[in-house]
């Protein structure tokens, strides 16, 4: 067929094979468009985080809770407080183990005082014996004597029979006495305060276990340290799993953070951190650099969520920081591609 023309100068109408032509190019350039955005997003790779939060904290750091549930009688310091080690932090209504200790100890001094006496009553007892022995022993001896002497008289026709028969049972009455007094079992007593020292001392441990237990009515320091106290009042009933303070000692050179379950297990010990706290928050982020120290091997919960904690180094830049610092923690994981985290975030 010819060349259509015109007579009014417009462009003549696409023939089939042109559109079809112009199909193709453009399903071949998107195709390729496509293909291209594909490799590079899988070639090109970005940093991947887990995300966590925690707050800043000091290398020596600990947690204080109560030994036993009570009721708070009285706070004796707060937030901000530089404390020493053992210094009393808290008492808690101790009314009925200070009635127990006065008891046990009471108990202590009655067997104390009965062992004194059974021990003195004991003391003059033996002395007694002894002296009853040798006295018993002396006068054996001078009746042995005299029957000697008898006898040297009664061969020379001298002292009559009477007088050696007598003599001779006085002998006898003398060693029967000396033998009795022997027979006397004087173990008796220290068997009797052996018995009672041991009572003694179980009392005593009685004592101890109740002055222990007065003792834990008094929540005490761990460390030298400045503490952050927790929500709890007078009054208020406290348990052991409830956290009350927490003492920081020595620079803020530290983070405390949670690690949700999910990332927990991608998460492990020198993979580095970046820290954006709540004292310098900006409207250009500034982050602070650290590294993952240790973590907990076990994995905890608030009831909602599961986490993992753990304790990371933060380099502050010579920053002052105090502890307690909300940071919101981002760990470096690995790199990934665009698609990986766009569709596995």
């Amino acid at each position: 067929m010819g060349d259509i023309r015109t007579t009014l100068g417009q462009k003549p109408s696409e023939t089939t094979a042109k559109r079809k032509a112009r199909k193709l190019r453009f399903v071949f350039w998107f195709t390729l468009s496509l293909i291209a955005i594909g490799l590079a997003g899988h070639f090109t790779k970005c940093r991947k985080y887990a995300h966590a939060n925690g707050f800043t904290t000091t290398r020596e750091y600990a947690e204080i809770r109560a030994a036993a549930e009570g009721r708070v009688e009285r706070i004796l310091h707060s937030s901000g407080d530089m404390v020493v080690s053992n210094a009393v932090l808290v008492r808690l209504e101790s009314r009925a183990e200070e009635a127990a200790l006065g008891e046990a100890r009471a108990r202590v001094a009655q067997a104390e005082a009965e062992i004194t006496l059974l021990e003195t009553q004991s003391a003059d007892a033996l002395k007694r014996h002894r002296n009853a022995v040798k006295l018993a022993e002396m006068e054996l001896e001078h009746s042995r004597n005299n029957l000697e002497l008898t006898r040297q008289l009664h061969d020379k026709s001298l002292a009559s029979g009477r007088q050696l028969a007598n003599d001779e049972f006085a002998v006898r009455r003398g060693e029967e006495s000396l033998r009795a007094l022997n027979e006397i079992d004087m173990t008796v007593s220290e068997k009797q305060i052996a018995a009672l020292h041991r009572n003694a001392e179980s009392l005593r441990e009685a004592a101890r276990r109740a002055e222990a237990a007065l003792e834990r009515r008094e929540i005490r320091a761990t460390l030298d340290g400045r503490l952050m106290k927790y929500t709890f009042y007078e009054g208020e009933i406290i348990r052991p799993d409830m956290v009350l303070f927490e003492i920081f000692k020595g620079p803020v050179n530290t983070m405390k953070i949670r690690i949700p379950e999910r990332h927990a297990a991608r998460v492990t010990t020198g993979l580095e951190t970046q820290a954006q706290l709540a004292t310098h928050r900006s409207i250009i982020p500034r982050r602070f650099n650290g590294r993952v120290e240790f973590i907990r091997p076990v994995v905890e919960g608030d009831g909602a969520n599961n986490y993992r904690v753990a304790y990371c180094s933060l380099d502050l830049e010579g920053e002052d920081v105090p502890p307690g610092v909300t940071a919101d923690t981002r760990i470096f994981i690995s790199h990934a591609s665009v698609w990986s985290h766009i569709f596995k975030p």
